[in-house]
């Protein structure tokens, strides 16, 4: 059976199986505290407490951990699992997984592609991304990279109804599906 057939998420999972069957540890850490040591290596002081930081005490922070925590993998043994189907239906249309990626800003601290990187990856993963007027690049710039790919936008409000009228027009003229705010 070929990689099209088997599908992404096989694939990548058989790869990671055989690599560790071989002795070789994943290039990105799938447990979260190493995760974030090795982002606290990657990047500068600076970028990292921007990146890894949160508001005020970060108690969002801590309660999104402790949900995320909760959730367990299931392996669902000796069933037919040919046929999977992560999609869903969000705001009229088929998405391919139930996944959205927010933005950040000053994402070029992390990737000096920044949201053009991102939107890429998206695009090629068929996940809606979140472009925002705090971005990186100019959201024209990385709605030209993600070419037919699902975009929202995120506007952060202005006191300028004027701005926030130009970010809107903006926003749509680069294909955007929805507003956040």
């Amino acid at each position: 059976m070929g990689d099209a057939q088997r599908g992404y998420a096989r694939v990548v999972q058989s790869e990671v199986y055989r690599a560790g069957v071989g002795g070789t540890k994943p290039a990105v850490p799938v447990d979260n505290t190493a995760l974030e040591q090795a982002a606290r290596k990657a990047v500068s002081a600076e970028a990292f407490a921007y990146l890894a930081g949160g508001a005020g005490g970060e108690a969002t922070m801590a309660a999104n951990r402790a949900a995320f925590s909760r959730w367990q993998v299931w392996p669902r043994v000796l069933r037919d699992v040919a046929e999977r189907d992560l999609s869903i239906e969000l705001l009229g249309k088929r998405r391919a997984t139930p996944f959205i990626l927010s933005p950040i800003g000053v994402a070029e601290l992390a990737h000096a592609g920044a949201d053009v990187a991102v939107g890429r990856a998206a695009s090629e993963l068929d996940v809606p991304y979140v472009l925002s007027n705090q971005g990186s690049r100019p959201m024209e710039e990385v709605a030209a990279a993600m070419g037919e790919g699902s975009r929202w936008f995120q506007l952060y409000w202005s006191a300028s109804d004027e701005l926030n009228a130009s970010f809107l027009r903006r926003a749509e003229a680069a294909g955007c599906e929805a507003i956040v705010v």
